[in-house]
């Protein structure tokens, strides 16, 4: 049984990863857009984008978080 838990936290780790740099590169885009194009109402659609990534994205690692 104690292999199965390893095996299981392993799995749960391996997925968690790639949606924490999904979570990060969104942030980051969105950051940087901002920086270079400010907030203004022909940019915010493209700042909304990259947010909304990370919004999908993350209730999906504290999920597998809480295992």
């Amino acid at each position: 049984m104690a292999k199965f838990q390893n095996e299981l936290a392993e799995i749960i780790g391996n997925l968690k990863r790639p949606l924490l740099d999904i979570i990060d590169a969104a942030t980051t885009a969105e950051l940087t857009l901002f920086e270079l194009f400010g907030e203004t109402s022909d940019t915010l659609p493209f700042l909304d984008e990259p947010k909304s990534v990370a919004e999908r994205a993350a209730p999906w690692f504290w999920r597998l978080s809480n295992f």
